[in-house]
């Protein structure tokens, strides 16, 4: 995904992101009431833009990695994720990076170009739901078949669903609430597992 996309979601989570490392900024770090903290941010520049990344509870950065590239890929779905803060008057939009992430420095993303032509906009995917919603299903199959069709215009297999991002959820998941109510199946539990 790249840096503009992703910072345009807050709430975001689960995505891998690469881009160059700009700058560096100084580790925090200190002892709370709940333990040790510490946190690091940098500045990711790619094609669409920059981004400020913060890395929690992780080793020093050393500045000397300004220039280079770096893919950060999660683990789990928290591991990556788009937050906002507010100090005082201002607002911030960051990656925030947890510990289990993998963090590859000096590397181009290979599927970098893959997954960017894999992800919609926003508007192409409101689209696909409002088409969606025009169906008309006559049964059960047709269902599971629209659902199916829907994840495979993401690229992704059945067990890719707990790893997709929120939006691209939240599609898979409308259609199969939309394939349920025009059904009129109430007990639409069996088409979530798919």
């Amino acid at each position: 995904m790249n840096i503009a996309s992703a910072i345009s979601q807050i709430g975001l989570e689960g995505f891998s992101i690469s881009g160059t490392v700009e700058k560096v900024y100084d580790r925090k770090s200190g002892k709370g009431q709940h333990g040790t903290w510490s946190f690091q941010s940098i500045v990711l520049k790619d094609e669409s833009g920059k981004g400020i990344v913060t890395f929690s509870e992780r080793e020093e950065i050393n500045k000397s990695i300004e220039g280079q590239s770096i893919i950060i890929t999660p683990v789990k779905a928290s591991d990556v994720k788009v937050t906002k803060e507010i100090k005082g008057d201002k607002i911030y939009i960051k990656i925030a990076v947890g510990k289990g992430a993998q963090v590859s420095w000096g590397k181009v993303a290979p599927q970098a170009e893959k997954e960017e032509k894999s992800i919609d906009t926003i508007a192409a995917r409101e689209a696909r739901i409002e088409s969606i919603k025009a169906l008309r299903l006559q049964t059960f199959s047709d269902a599971i078949k629209m659902v199916m069709e829907e994840t495979a215009k993401l690229g992704l297999k059945k067990e890719d669903m707990e790893r997709l991002p929120v939006e691209e959820r939240v599609i898979v998941i409308t259609a199969m609430i939309e394939a349920a109510q025009k059904l009129g199946d109430t007990n639409f539990i069996a088409l979530t597992r798919i």
